[in-house]
């Protein structure tokens, strides 16, 4: 079957038309839907591209030609059986795959500048662009998402609102329990995109638990003003300021707060994490200050009560066997 007939329509140099056809085609046969079928149909659509682009320059050709000679007397043309249309060969595929790339890395371009001066204006023109029907093959999202987070991580464009779109749009398994798995399988096996992913989305998570870290220490200790609260994210989260922390905490009652602070961290294992969410210099200080009571206890306790259990399973499992094995010598 050609490529024609799979978008249901008649050979044509109308890219207008055959992208109106695919739209259509995209909305019955969704790619998580109909995987099989949506690759048909997306083979046809790229191979019927080609197909127009070449009538085009075709047909400027033959615009060019002289007057008498397009109305010289033609012979009756017999009707010809159509050809099946052959498969897009490797070198129109390579054509195909660098105009989709051009168009990703234009796109990539307007959006980082968008980024760098109004980030509402970029939600919306990355949210406008990725419901055009370019962007809804799923191999043009997978590209556009890895060369995005290459271009956020190599510029250090990571403001919080537009990574918070962006794990909805392209629904991020984001897990605090295990940041160090979120990667795998997300991109297959391409390592770069998988990298920059792990980069950004630990970026991302950081800011989650930063914002978690406020809002317990507010409701903690409701007297205490704002800018310390920016004192205390400052210090902990930031690399090289072990000096100002320790002067931070030469007042009683800073030394509460970083305390407070810290017992909210290790109770969720935002610390034990690895990589951690604190600075390990950081950490290192905070043990050196006898801290480290509040932050391994819990851990302890925690490990503890888990091989208990353990330990409590395995023993019932043990003697259950046995005794199914007993009964099954008794009967035979």
């Amino acid at each position: 079957m050609d490529c024609w007939t799979l978008l249901g329509i008649e050979e044509t140099a109308d890219k207008r038309r055959i992208k109106s056809a695919y739209a259509k085609l995209l909305k019955q046969n969704h790619p998580e839907d109909k995987p099989q079928e949506y690759q048909s149909i997306r083979e046809a659509y790229d191979h019927a591209l080609i197909i127009a682009e070449y009538m085009y320059h075709e047909e400027d050709q033959d615009a060019g030609l002289s007057y008498n000679s397009a109305q010289a007397p033609q012979p009756p043309e017999q009707a010809q059986p159509v050809a099946e249309q052959p498969l897009p060969t490797l070198h129109e595929k390579d054509r195909v795959r660098d105009l989709q790339l051009e168009t990703i890395d234009s796109t990539l371009a307007k959006l980082v500048q968008l980024l760098q001066h109004d980030e509402s204006a970029a939600i919306a023109f990355c949210r406008t662009t990725l419901s055009e029907d370019f962007f809804q093959a799923l191999d043009v999202r997978y590209e556009f998402e890895g060369r995005l987070l290459v271009t956020l991580q190599q510029n250090d464009l990571l403001p919080f609102a537009f990574l918070e779109y962006l794990e909805q749009e392209f629904q991020w398994d984001i897990d605090l329990d295990r940041p160090g798995l979120m990667a795998i399988d997300h991109f297959d096996n391409n390592i770069r995109f998988s990298d920059a992913f792990y980069a950004v989305a630990h970026r991302y998570l950081a800011q989650i638990v930063r914002n978690e870290l406020r809002v317990h220490l507010q409701s903690a200790h409701p007297r205490i003003a704002v800018d310390r609260f920016d004192q205390v994210d400052t210090l902990l989260f930031t690399n090289g300021c072990e000096l100002e922390l320790a002067e931070f905490c030469e007042a009683k009652h800073n030394r509460k707060l970083i305390e407070s602070a810290i017992a909210f961290l290790t109770e969720y294992q935002y610390i034990a994490n690895d990589p951690s969410f604190v600075p390990r210099k950081t950490l290192q200080w905070i043990v050196s200050q006898q801290m480290f009571q509040t932050v391994i206890e819990p851990i302890g306790s925690t490990a503890f009560r888990w091989l208990r259990w353990i330990s409590f399973f395995y023993i019932l499992g043990y003697f259950f066997i046995r005794g199914i094995k007993v009964m099954l010598n008794w009967l035979m």
